[in-house]
């Protein structure tokens, strides 16, 4: 299993636009496409929470595969990949499984 590492944001960055890519042209990216700050988020992306929500579950880094993306409702649809669970963002506005912070992406595959 291939694993990128970089030591600073902008290089994470610049790794992640690259590994996405070759997933988008893997077709392992679904077709439909939600943006949130600066990236885009579609159904096959990979990230990871940032803060913890006791109350739905959801912990700091935990992983997470995009399942589907439903561009016009604003919604994503989210599996565990560290635990089989999953959420569903809220509508209009991502706020991520945590609803207080967008997930990272992490391209890096998983087994």
């Amino acid at each position: 299993m291939p694993v990128m590492v970089a030591k600073q944001n902008a290089e994470v960055r610049k790794l992640n636009e690259i590994a996405r890519e070759v997933r988008r042209q893997a077709e392992q990216l679904g077709g439909q496409e939600i943006e949130v700050g600066e990236a885009g988020f579609a159904a096959g992306d990979l990230v990871i929470t940032r803060v913890n929500d006791p109350r739905a579950e959801i912990f700091n880094r935990e992983r997470w595969r995009i399942a589907e993306v439903d561009a016009a409702e604003r919604r994503m649809t989210l599996e565990g990949i560290d635990q089989a669970k999953g959420s569903r963002s809220e509508p209009t506005t991502w706020r991520g499984p945590t609803r207080t912070q967008m997930p990272r992406r992490s391209n890096t595959p998983t087994p």
